[in-house]
């Protein structure tokens, strides 16, 4: 008679009952409200505190990128990527996204890397800084606004949906 979160709350409940030093949890927040799964976040956060292994499954790549120090990709059986979550995601570029009302020049300062979607301008670039200078440089060069300009760099799920992506294959079910 219990819901889903509470069947995965009594789950992890039994587990640690015996005080292990190496714990499993498959999908442990699936199903849990955005409070309940961070509260389970800052359980797991103090089980590793406690010196405790933790091995988790998630098809969540936010709670994989904020708990593991450690984190595999599997792709159609095959670990595909594997490492720290930071080096996972600094081998991917950072997303520039911008809208401006006229492009006077723009395309020789960006060069053919940037993409436009529905009026928006998109590059995506391994060295931001660089290509933030040169872009701001242009923008006050030509009295052009930056319009909603944001910096966004690139999260696990972005990594995680590149390498699933690759061939047109998608993810072990």
């Amino acid at each position: 008679k219990l819901s889903g979160g509470q069947q995965r709350r009594l789950d992890v409940a039994l587990g640690l009952a015996g005080d292990p030093e190496l714990l499993f949890l498959d999908e442990p927040t699936t199903g849990f409200d955005p409070a309940a799964r961070r509260g389970a976040w800052d359980m797991i956060a103090n089980l590793r505190g406690l010196g405790k292994t933790v091995f988790l499954t998630t098809h969540y790549m936010e709670e994989a990128q904020r708990l593991a120090d450690r984190v595999a990709i599997i792709v159609r059986g095959r670990i595909v990527a594997e490492g720290p979550p930071d080096v996972l995601m600094e081998s991917h570029k950072t997303r520039i996204r911008f809208r401006v009302s006229r492009t006077d020049d723009l395309w020789a300062t960006i060069g053919p890397y940037q993409q436009q979607k529905n009026g928006w301008i998109e590059i995506e670039e391994a060295d931001p800084t660089r290509a933030l200078h040169e872009l701001t440089g242009w923008s006050l060069s030509h009295d052009v606004e930056l319009e909603r300009l944001t910096v966004t760099r690139a999260s696990l799920e972005d990594v995680y949906l590149e390498l699933t992506r690759a061939g047109d294959e998608g993810p072990t079910p």
